[in-house]
């Protein structure tokens, strides 16, 4: 059996690292074409040069702001691939019940640069340009680790080291939102704060675990909760924590959008938590069949499945606030 499986891990290398994208994700050109050929008076942009980030007005006044951040890890594609999926939808009318009741500012590639990298078969790199990881380069319980050891949790030299880290803080703080989401992939998973300490938030913390626990039992059937507690391993400097705890977002998540199958996992015999942080020992089109949809079938279900999660929780938290 593990044979076959071996074979049939070679001829899915094989097919991922020969057409180096599939034809159904998008390049970041293609992306920025896309937005701008949209008619659609409710999407403004906001950056496009450190960032990538749009602006989403409500349809009503006194609506619930909401921030959406895609993109961070660059080989985490379908990541942002969802956040083009919520503006498409959002311009076509698709979110209609949504803008109703919330704006959104929404981060739609946090790393373009190292993005272009791994679009063209580079699909390991989860840092930016200068080997930092920006959802460690926060400044919330910002921790200094050795980065030759450590290289794709590498935190930087100091907090907010980093242009696409700083751009997004501003925009983050500027915005000021009620709802704060970082989209990522390598596990299906719903977390709350907090993710630098196994223990959770006491403020809305109830409040957070019932919005999560109704979106899981309606879509998800994911892992739910604090997100070092679920993951076993700690987090320092990142996003979510930092929105939660320093900007004072009242809800505050991470999602993690896509897990390959146990499998996979089992025939590589390693811990599948240390692979969300680090990808030291695995080849390109592994790499990118561990982060990502590989047919376009299991693509269009994710992002079905993961709209409809971000559209309730946006929904069930403008219920709360």
């Amino acid at each position: 059996m593990k044979l076959v499986y071996m074979i049939w891990l070679i001829l899915e290398a094989f097919f991922v690292t020969s057409l180096e994208l599939p034809h159904f994700y998008h390049k970041t050109e293609e992306i920025q074409r896309y937005i701008s050929s949209l008619s659609c008076p409710a999407l403004k942009l906001k950056s496009s040069d450190t960032i990538h980030s749009y602006y989403i007005s409500a349809s009503t006044p006194h609506a619930l702001k909401v921030f959406l951040l895609f993109g961070e890890h660059p080989r985490e594609l379908i990541s942002t691939e969802l956040g083009l999926e919520f503006i498409k939808e959002a311009c076509n009318g698709s979110l209609s019940s949504v803008l109703s009741v919330a704006e959104v500012m929404i981060v739609l590639n946090a790393n373009p640069k190292a993005r272009k990298k791994v679009e063209n078969g580079d699909f390991c790199i989860r840092t930016n340009d200068n080997g930092v990881d920006i959802n460690r380069n926060w400044g919330s319980h910002w921790e200094s680790i050795n980065c030759n050891t450590h290289p794709d949790t590498c935190p930087g030299n100091k907090a907010f080291s980093e242009a696409e880290t700083l751009a997004i803080k501003k925009l983050l703080e500027d915005f000021d939102p009620d709802l704060f989401i970082s989209i990522h992939s390598g596990k299906k998973a719903l977390f709350m704060p907090y993710a630098y300490k196994k223990s959770s938030g006491n403020r809305y913390h109830e409040k957070m675990l019932d919005v999560l626990n109704q979106v899981n039992t309606k879509h998800c059937h994911c892992a739910v909760g604090p997100a070092a507690e679920i993951l076993d391993y700690v987090c320092p400097g990142n996003c979510m924590d930092y929105a939660y705890d320093r900007t004072k977002v009242p809800f505050s998540f991470a999602f993690e959008i896509y897990e390959q199958t146990s499998a996979f996992k089992s025939f590589l015999q390693k811990p599948y938590s240390c692979f969300i942080q680090t990808t030291q020992h695995m080849s390109n089109s592994e790499c990118f069949y561990f982060f990502n949809p590989k047919s376009e079938d299991d693509y269009k279900y994710t992002l079905d499945t993961w709209m409809g999660i971000l559209k309730d929780t946006i929904l069930l938290v403008a219920d709360e606030i």
